[in-house]
């Protein structure tokens, strides 16, 4: 519900003497650290336009589609106009020049695919078009897929910046078992979410897919429906018969609805019915069926985030290997600084109990999975990542354990797909640990509680809160942007998401007032104490306010609230730091609203005061 009435918070901060950190009084701070009113005069509307110079989730400069790649896409098609209106004796001098276009166009339309999915989609070969075209042209245009399949999304650790790989790698695995590297846009580029079963509509090239937002894709007017495909001539909305009386291979009419999903052909009696029927299938994918925890992201991760949680640590070794990872010692000793770190910012609700087996020897040298899982020149057959975990798991099963009696199994390697870079699963308690950091152990094994990265809404200094981007891993408090344990907490909102932080500790606030944060990086919360400042901004997002007490070196920070929103259609399912300082020297390092400042949200009418930081 938005706020009617302007809402003013003032916020009374206390450190906890639990921590033994001291924390001067607003009289004692230094001038020069005191900062101005801070007033945010953005408009909401305009908040999706990326910055000249905000980067990619890589932490690269963002790619572009030139005019030349659509250029070189509409020379095909000019071609193909003029094909078509050719006489059959014109038509064969014309192939030769058409296949020529066609191979030209082949990495051009793989890089849109790449850069901008929906732009792929739109710039396909028409149907009816590529139908009527020669098999020697058509095997150089991009691949149509209708199907069903595994998608997979995996998750990269904080060092992928520095490594230039991706935040995310998404892939699809196909019902015959083709897998392709996926693309997507829309309402799939915000759901981070593996899914055993989804319908796969999009067109592919070099193994490169094209995932459509869409379940389902309507037929063009004259286009065959594809053979080998069940059709339904009973409306699934409505129940009414079409009353089709013409053969399967028949072109479809302008005055028939027709849809494709992954598995057959559906023809409706009414056009509005497509978005009631495609609604039925994003629901069937939602979930496996089974049972489900009410843990972390929804739907629920699979990996509790409160009580046990048993991590199986399973070091392998590629068959062209001979020396494991790393000694037991050291495994165990960075799964034990792991479990201290959860059980001390869990409140005690978490204790994690490791078991790290003998080595095991993977099927295959490491050249192979990384070879079949790389972009370097070579059609991808397989999921490298997910190749080695399945041989890892087959590996540690056939060595006396089970990975099914465990709520996250953690491969430990060197080399191997996509390495340097470690990887998680969300939600789906699956790890690639490529090094023996606490700090990525630590963040890796987050995202099977449900957690997706902490990250900030990059302004380029221009405003608080105003038209930007996201940074991803951008913040620098959180382990699960880019900071460590111990000090690296997750935030107030996500540990209220995954339950380690109850509501009655962090409550939405909705009324002017003034307002006690205790410091919520501490090992318990206490009955009664606000550890977490919530109020929401409007229908997407929600302010979080919180204390921290365990960078001392950053005055900024032990005498400000930091502030952040939850944004989910933007930045994922966790919080995007705000720099209520923007412009400054200092980065994000006084990036909290200090002692006698304000942040003023002129939009929603939300105002807040940090008044005073008192230890108790």
């Amino acid at each position: 519900m938005r706020l009617k009435q302007t809402l003013w918070l003032t916020c009374l901060i206390a450190s906890t003497c639990l921590l033994g950190i001291f924390v001067s009084a607003p009289s004692d701070l230094n001038p020069k650290f005191s900062k101005p009113k801070l007033h945010h005069t953005g408009n909401s509307s305009a908040a999706l336009n990326l910055p000249k110079k905000a980067k990619n989730q890589a932490g690269k400069q963002a790619p572009t589609v030139g005019s030349s790649s659509i250029d070189a896409l509409q020379h095909f098609n000019d071609w193909s106009r003029s094909y078509f209106s050719a006489n059959e004796l014109e038509r064969t001098t014309l192939i030769k020049e058409g296949v020529k276009l066609a191979k030209a166009r082949r990495p051009i339309f793989t890089q849109i695919i790449q850069n901008d999915p929906r732009l792929a989609l739109a710039e396909a070969v028409p149907m009816i078009v590529r139908q009527k075209l020669p098999a020697e042209i058509v095997q150089e245009l991009e691949e149509r897929i209708a199907t069903r399949g595994e998608l997979r999304v995996y998750v990269a650790g904080p060092e992928s910046k520095e490594n230039g790989d991706k935040a995310f790698l998404r892939y699809v695995e196909t019902q015959t078992g083709k897998t392709y590297e996926t693309y997507v846009y829309g309402q799939r580029e915000f759901d981070y979410r593996s899914k055993s079963d989804v319908h796969v509509i999009g067109v592919a090239m070099e193994g490169a897919l094209a995932l459509s937002e869409s379940r389902v894709r309507q037929l063009e007017p004259g286009e065959i429906p594809p053979t080998g495909k069940k059709q339904v001539e009973v409306c699934p909305v409505s129940g009414k018969s079409t009353d089709r009386d013409i053969p399967p291979a028949a072109p479809v009419a302008e005055t028939v609805t027709a849809i494709e999903t992954g598995d057959e052909v559906i023809f409706l009696c009414d056009g509005a019915h497509i978005r009631a029927y495609e609604n039925g299938l994003i629901l069937g994918e939602a979930g496996t069926g089974g049972a489900q925890g009410f843990t972390g992201a929804m739907p629920s991760a699979s990996v509790p985030s409160v009580g046990v949680v048993k991590v199986l640590y399973v070091p392998a070794i590629f068959a062209d290997q001979s020396q494991t990872p790393a000694t037991e010692a050291v495994m165990m000793d960075g799964l034990r600084q792991t479990a201290d770190f959860y059980q001390t910012q869990s409140y005690g609700r978490l204790t994690l109990v490791a078991t790290v087996t003998p080595p095991v020897k993977l099927p295959r040298n490491q050249a192979w999975y990384r070879g079949k899982d790389s972009t370097s020149g070579f059609i991808k057959e397989v999921d490298g990542l997910n190749a080695e975990m399945v041989h890892a798991k087959e590996a540690a099963r056939a060595a006396g354990y089970d990975w099914q009696d465990y709520h996250c199994f953690c491969i430990r390697s060197t080399g191997g797909a996509r390495s340097p870079t470690s990887y998680g699963s969300l939600g789906s308690g699956q790890v690639w640990m490529r090094s023996d950091s606490v700090s990525t152990i630590a963040h890796e094994i987050g995202h099977a509680f449900g957690l997706l990265h902490a990250n900030f809404w990059l302004t380029n200094g221009a405003s608080v809160a105003g038209p930007g981007g996201n940074e991803e891993y951008g913040d620098i408090y959180d382990n699960m942007g880019s900071t460590s344990p111990p000090a690296g907490h997750y935030n107030a909102q996500a540990k209220n998401q995954i339950r380690w932080m109850p509501p009655e500790f962090a409550p939405p606030i909705t009324a002017s007032g003034l307002y006690r944060i205790h410091a919520f990086d501490q090992p318990r919360l206490e009955s009664g104490k606000l550890y977490g400042l919530q109020v929401r901004k409007d229908a997407e997002r929600t302010f979080w306010g919180e204390y921290r007490t365990l960078f001392p070196s950053n005055v900024w920070v032990t005498n400000g609230l930091l502030l952040g929103w939850k944004w989910t259609l933007n930045g994922g399912d966790n919080i995007q730091l705000l720099d209520t300082t923007p412009g400054s020297n200092n980065g994000k390092n006084d990036a909290p609203i200090a002692v006698g400042s304000t942040f003023s949200d002129v939009e929603s009418g939300i105002h807040i005061t940090t008044v005073a930081v008192n230890p108790t």
